[in-house]
């Protein structure tokens, strides 16, 4: 028996030394013949990675190995004689100390050393298949699958607020055989989904444990990308957008893009993370090529002439690298920024047939490897250069080359084959559209609509996978789907015809749904009606669209077909007409807002007044607003031949992020007022908010209506999604701070200690318990970002994430007594039988205008009606 003991204890210890061991050694990455090259270069590097994995399981095996000792005595000696026996005789001092000792350490200091579950590891098999999942475009898919292989919850992967368990699934993660592999995987996803921050932070967690240059270095490098896509992010918060993008064009160094402070610090950042992955590796590394690519096409963005001619000039060799689809994307990558550098500068600094070289040996190769995608992908690009060639010979000083054009049809037709083959939407889309650009460069108008509208379709069927296939480069809404939508809006509008009026708002529609998906990363389809009816009997709706060479305004009558009106004037006209009235509203300047508000008003709607005198039964004025327009107060414009502002019209206005988004259903009458709000001065997440004067303001809200009031410290989430589970309420008010921004994280409504984001309040207000929607809710303190030209998103994010039929919300904080004045005329009125929310609101504001204390627009003009009107 002792024997055998001591058989069964020895085979005991090897298998926990094993396990061991096998904790001690990092997971194989995916197997691939085309990576051995690539092993043998970084084989030393990889030895010293696999001292970094997890460490430190001593008293894993001491109690193991303890408690084994103790099991066999009890179970051996329990055949051989009686219970006592073993008690008197067997268990020595030592023995029986141990069990107990045992049972301290196993209760009380184990679960010190790990307060969380130890993970399952994650097999070879599980990583090969979101790793593929990734490399294909579908991060949503391979985020997943990763989180469900490491038992979080998918929540991570939907925009969901992580912070209070983020150190815990990094614990968790930590377990793992190779964590560090897991954590470069893991931001990588997360910023392919748009987690940006969040990505950054698994990425530095990455980096604290990472101990070999090789692991530094692709971290590195991935901390970089998402830095820019950061940067990306806050450009494009600022940024004009674009109708005429052409992928392979590049300005001059006179044009580079004026890009914010914010997105330059960024910019910087992810530049020296780039640098310090280029630092003692290799020539031949991929991780260093790779990290050179994108600091010279990060160089080019900026403007940064010195690093890009530098690195031009030092001829980034890619012959060395193993032929797999990392290479091609790098062979691309390099071709696209020595265009881009040739273009930007006076003579041809690198061959053109060079750059052709790369993309040529990049289509062979992806043909080698027998990758429909990457074939896809390489030849598009290809194709995608030949257009810009083609583009090229349009101007006088280039060289005529008339069949470039043709050769990049050709070729995108096959690449858009293969993509289709593969089911690659996301590639499939990108060829789409460069066809229906080439197709109305040749001068087929109808392939190219028929072109941009397969484009579209592609687009909407990849909703939540909207992604670049490259993932060294975040996708941007506003180069790579708004131009698609309005490239197609400028061709349908180049005809008047009432079916290509109609389909032209409904793509402008679209594209507002489809930003706003963008903004709050979800699907909004369950929330669609997909055939708004805008034949409303007291209602025009109007939809002024900025293109790059004109402003289009289409309207729709009650009984009338649409019709439109264009003015020939182009984007930065127009843009810099809204920034400087948008900028002169909050400081009171009352001369430039009566010079802007008038140009406005004359583009807008000067031209329909003759159509609506002929249709006075229009009470309510719908605007659907583009770009920076969705910043400005349509109140405010002004009537120069009748010395009014539209506010003084006899017109009730609303504005609507998309149509199809809410309903034109009647009220229901509003009977009860849930209102909450902060008077005391708070801090919340770093952020210092002044006291507000709302006592007085929800005192006469309970005087007009029933009204449960949640104050200060009463004003909490938890209050909040009690009383409205509790009871059906028609309006919800919430007199407290508020900031929109096309930032998500920078949207929000402040409550006593915490901040209630777009999701929060979906949770809180969308899903009450009681059947009825919200019919009202009220914002009284809010303000959009300056200087965010897409801070309107976040109003509209918050307004369709809180289920409420209608919001009332202000587009600049404003004086507490003002504030009050107006809330107490628009209650008073929205309590008259037969009044709409919109004209309530249009007569306060007439109140407010008719007050020697309150004339400038500063005090009356700043509130806005989000949604139904009625």
């Amino acid at each position: 028996m002792a024997r055998k003991r001591s058989l069964f204890y020895g085979a005991i210890q090897s298998f926990l030394s094993k396990k061991a061991e096998g904790r001690g050694q990092r997971a194989e990455p995916t197997p691939n013949p085309s990576k051995e090259g690539n092993r043998r270069q970084e084989a030393e590097g990889n030895k010293a990675t696999e001292t970094e994995q997890v460490q430190g399981n001593w008293l894993f095996l001491f109690l193991a190995s303890f408690w084994t000792e103790v099991l066999l005595r009890l179970i051996t000696y329990y055949f051989k004689t009686r219970i006592n026996r073993i008690i008197q005789k067997t268990l020595s001092p030592r023995v029986v100390i141990g069990f107990f000792l045992g049972i301290f350490l196993t209760v009380g200091i184990l679960p010190v050393f790990s307060k969380t579950p130890v993970a399952s590891p994650i097999s070879r098999e599980q990583l090969e298949k979101i790793q593929t999942l990734q490399q294909s475009g579908r991060y949503y898919q391979a985020c997943v699958n990763l989180v469900q292989s490491l038992e979080f919850d998918r929540k991570i992967c939907q925009n969901q607020d992580l912070s209070e368990e983020f150190d815990s699934i990094v614990k968790k993660i930590e377990q793992q055989p190779n964590p560090v592999q897991i954590m470069g995987i893991f931001g990588n996803i997360l910023r392919g989904i748009g987690r940006l921050r969040l990505a950054e932070e698994f990425l530095e967690r990455g980096l604290d444990i990472a101990q070999s240059p090789q692991s530094e270095a692709k971290l590195s490098l991935s901390l970089g990308n998402t830095l820019r896509a950061l940067g990306n992010r806050e450009r494009d918060r600022q940024a004009a957008s674009i109708d005429d993008y052409l992928p392979w064009r590049c300005g001059n160094l006179s044009q580079v893009e004026e890009i914010p402070p914010t997105a330059t610090g960024l910019y910087q950042q992810a530049s020296a993370r780039y640098e310090k992955a280029i630092a003692n590796l290799p020539p031949s590394s991929t991780t260093l090529v790779q990290a050179k690519l994108n600091r010279l096409s990060l160089a080019l963005e900026m403007g940064d002439d010195d690093v890009a001619q530098t690195l031009v000039k030092e001829q980034i060799n890619l012959a060395n690298l193993p032929n797999h689809q990392t290479k091609i994307y790098a062979q691309i990558n390099l071709a696209k920024s020595l265009t881009c550098w040739n273009g930007r500068s006076s003579t041809e600094e690198v061959a053109w047939e060079y750059i052709q070289q790369q993309l040529s040996t990049a289509v062979q190769e992806a043909e080698e490897l027998q990758d429909k995608r990457t074939i896809s992908y390489a030849l598009g690009n290809w194709a995608g250069l030949y257009e810009y060639f083609a583009w090229l010979a349009q101007k006088p000083e280039q060289p005529t080359a008339n069949n470039w054009s043709k050769k990049a049809l050709e070729l995108t037709q096959d690449a858009l084959w293969y993509a289709q083959l593969s089911g690659a939407a996301d590639i499939a889309y990108q060829w789409q559209w460069q066809l229906g650009r080439l197709s109305e460069v040749e001068g087929n108008q109808q392939d190219a609509i028929a072109y941009y509208k397969a484009a579209i379709e592609s687009l909407k069927s990849i909703r939540r996978d909207l992604l670049t296939i490259d993932s060294d480069v975040q996708f941007s809404f506003r180069d790579n789907v708004e131009p698609v939508y309005r490239e197609l809006v400028d061709l349908l509008l180049k005809e008047s015809s009432p079916k290509s009026l109609n389909q032209a708002i409904q793509l402008i529609d679209a594209l507002q749904l489809a930003e706003l998906e963008n903004f709050l990363r979800c699907d909004l389809s369950q929330l669609v009606n997909n055939q708004p009816e805008l034949n409303q009997k007291q209602a025009a709706f109007i939809y002024p669209i900025i293109l790059q060479d004109r402003l289009e305004v289409i309207f729709k009558l009650p009984e009338q077909p649409l019709e439109r009106r264009s003015h020939k004037i182009n984007r930065s006209t127009v843009e810099r007409t809204v920034k400087e009235l948008r900028q002169a509203l909050p400081r009171k300047d009352s001369s430039t807002i009566i010079e802007k508000a008038k140009q406005l008003y004359k583009w807008l709607i000067e031209p329909l007044e003759e159509a609506l005198e002929k249709n006075p039964e229009v009470e309510t004025l719908v605007f659907v607003l583009d770009g920076n327009l969705r910043n400005i107060p349509m109140a405010v414009l002004y009537d120069e031949a009748a010395n009014q502002y539209l506010l003084e019209k006899n017109y009730a206005l609303a504005v609507f992020p998309s149509l199809q988004l809410f309903d034109f259903d009647p009220s229901q009458e509003k009977t009860k007022v849930l209102a909450a709000g902060i008077s005391e001065p708070r801090q919340v997440e770093d952020r210092i908010f002044a006291s507000l004067q709302v006592d007085d303001e929800i005192r006469h809200i309970a005087q007009v209506l029933p009204t449960q009031q949640l104050l200060n410290s009463q004003f909490t989430s938890t209050n909040l999604e009690k009383e409205v589970d509790s009871d059906t309420f028609s309006v919800v008010h919430l007199a407290t701070h508020g900031n929109f921004s096309s930032n998500p994280e920078d949207t929000f409504i402040l409550a006593y200690n915490e901040l209630l984001r777009a999701r929060d309040l979906n949770n809180l207000l969308r899903g009450n318990k009681n059947s009825e929607a919200i019919e009202l809710m009220v914002l009284s303190a809010c303000k959009t970002a300056e200087g965010d030209k897409r801070a309107a998103l976040g109003l509209a994010g918050l307004a369709v994430r809180a289920g409420a039929r209608s919001t009332l919300a202000t587009l600049w904080q404003v004086g507490d007594d003002s504030t009050v004045k107006l809330m107490e005329q628009f209650y008073n009125q929205l309590k008259e039988p037969g009044v709409t929310k919109a004209e309530a609101l249009h007569r306060a504001q007439q109140a407010l205008l008719n007050d020697q204390h309150y004339q400038n627009p500063s005090s009356w003009a700043p509130y806005i009606l989000v949604g139904n009107w009625r």
